[in-house]
């Protein structure tokens, strides 16, 4: 796993809306997660900082480590529905996949899912890159 980025940001309309409060203070995590040396997924988490400070699992302490791990293993954690959606050639997230030297000609499949712990809402999207294993077909 990489780290891309790790701050507070201001959260798009959109995003607002997935959120109870308004006017949240946000950290926005970006990673990679890279299997034998080739980007497999970009991962865009949105974690409110009560949710970091009240939950007690560790979100204030990731660093390197993976968040899915914490979500996975924490009691009390509720996954909502899995939204899904596809990027066209020319999106952002190809932009990236041309930046990390992938392939940028075939549309990308994400997804997302609001996870709470207790009552502490965080957001957690996930793109599968060009070359994923996700796109393989299996016999």
């Amino acid at each position: 796993m990489v780290v891309l980025n790790n701050e507070l940001i201001h959260l798009s309309t959109t995003e607002k809306s997935l959120f109870s409060a308004a006017d949240l203070s946000i950290n926005c995590r970006e990673v990679l997660l890279v299997c034998d040396g080739i980007p497999q997924v970009y991962a865009r988490s949105l974690i409110p900082v009560d949710t970091m400070l009240s939950t007690n699992v560790g979100l204030n302490e990731l660093g390197n480590n993976s968040l899915g791990q914490i979500l996975f293993q924490a009691p009390h954690a509720h996954r909502s529905v899995i939204e899904a959606t596809c990027f066209q050639p020319g999106s952002t997230i190809h932009r990236l996949s041309g930046e990390l030297g992938l392939n940028t000609d075939q549309e990308l499949w994400g997804r997302r899912s609001l996870f709470t712990l207790t009552q502490y809402p965080l957001l957690v999207s996930e793109i599968f890159l060009p070359g994923s294993l996700a796109y393989q077909e299996t016999i």
